[in-house]
């Protein structure tokens, strides 16, 4: 019984550790993201990794900032069902949303890596 009740709180504990603080609220692709690329990079400061939220052209949409460390990244804009929107940045200067910053409002950060 002693191992049944041991067994029981590890497989909970680690169950419960799955997420590491994202919402669960967030699409499926952001979520992935942040598991795969931001949990799993060494970079750690002076910029951490975070998803912000805007709303654009009428729609919610996710960009997913690395964090420092990534000198070419590019920036893709999904949206709530993981469509993307647009992208921007990196070496070659993409900027599929030219428009972005004059018609986008700011929503708050949904999520930002708080490991040390």
């Amino acid at each position: 019984m002693k191992k049944l009740i041991t067994s029981t709180f590890l497989l909970l504990l680690a169950l419960s550790c799955d997420n590491k603080g994202i919402p669960v609220d967030l699409p499926s692709c952001i979520q992935d993201q942040i598991k795969t690329v931001a949990l799993n990079s060494n970079v750690r400061s002076p910029e951490r990794a975070s998803v912000e939220a805007y709303l654009y052209n009428g729609q919610r949409v996710y960009v997913f900032n690395p964090g420092s460390g990534y000198a070419d990244w590019l920036y893709t804009f999904y949206n709530e069902d993981c469509q993307v929107v647009c992208e921007s940045g990196g070496f070659a200067g993409v900027n599929t949303c030219p428009d972005f910053n004059e018609k986008a409002e700011f929503l708050g950060v949904v999520w930002r890596d708080s490991r040390p």
